[in-house]
């Protein structure tokens, strides 16, 4: 009787669900810290994007510039 307990607490300290369906409490402790990566993730990829939105802002303003100078000039030429 007493391999049959030790076996159950071996089962319920590995992280596996209860025999009632129940999460185990290391799982919904791992779920937390899983929300913070994924907030700490989704922070950088932010800040990621909006360098490289700002860099393409500067390359159409670059864009728009030259495409208006380009027009100028051909209109001098003629």
């Amino acid at each position: 009787m007493d391999d049959d307990t030790s076996t159950i607490t071996a089962n319920t300290d590995r992280g596996v669900k209860h025999e009632d369906g129940g999460d185990d409490f290391r799982m919904a402790d791992a779920a937390k810290t899983t929300y913070k990566s994924w907030k700490k993730k989704y922070c950088k990829m932010r800040i990621v994007f909006d360098q490289k939105r700002e860099e393409l802002e500067k390359l159409h303003a670059q864009e728009v510039k030259a495409r208006a100078a380009a027009k100028r000039i051909a209109i001098q030429n003629e």
